[in-house]
């Protein structure tokens, strides 16, 4: 099953902001990342090509918090890095944490719930898990037919 692509995100004075649409100028067009969650917030942003961020409508119905926006964008940078590179998931996060911080990696979550999402942001399966649910598919079917016969 194909995965994802998000449009890239883009944190700005506390809040995040997510690519809607390029204009014919060169120029992206932004919405608040909560626009589609229950705060249903409208604010509009521009991103000049230069990377400039300017807002046109300011945010409602939540106020800005620069260790969440970071979370957001560390956990999406975990995650492209786990499809990335096959380095271990202790390491990702230690150097997650050196790019942005301790506080807004634990804000993303805890290190089983981050090892977690690296781990299944990874195209390779376990082979020893394989096994075993082989195995345990085979031992069920051999109880249910040993049922049936009964």
């Amino acid at each position: 099953m194909p995965k994802r692509v998000f449009k890239p995100i883009y944190a700005h004075e506390g809040f995040n902001l997510r690519t809607v649409q390029t204009l014919a100028s060169g120029d992206e067009l932004l919405h608040c990342t909560q626009r589609k969650t229950a705060v249903k917030c409208n604010a509009l942003g521009r991103r000049a090509a230069d990377g400039s961020i300017s807002i046109l409508k300011p945010h409602s119905g939540h106020s800005a918090d620069d260790e969440v926006a970071m979370a957001k964008m560390a956990r999406i940078e975990i995650k492209e890095r786990a499809q990335s590179s096959g380095a271990a998931p202790k390491k990702i996060l230690n150097e997650m944490k050196l790019k942005y911080g301790a506080r807004p990696v634990t804000i993303a979550g805890s290190t089983s719930t981050l090892g977690r999402l690296i781990s299944r942001q990874r195209d390779n399966k376990c082979r020893v898990a394989d096994t075993v649910n082989e195995a345990n598919f085979s031992k069920k079917k051999r109880s249910a037919k040993h049922k049936s016969n009964s």
